[in-house]
């Protein structure tokens, strides 16, 4: 984990994943899937 790439992202495991807004921001990471569920619902209800 010492690639540039996963120092300037946080990256500390494989697999690592992000949940990206519409404008490309990170908004969460590594959520579990009922935290992925909830977030994306959260972010949807705002549009």
């Amino acid at each position: 984990m010492k690639d540039p790439i996963a120092i300037q992202y946080g990256i500390t495991q494989i697999p690592t994943t992000f949940l990206l807004d519409s404008n490309g921001k990170i908004v969460a990471k590594d959520l579990d899937i009922e935290s992925l569920k909830e977030k994306v619902n959260e972010l949807l209800a705002k549009k």
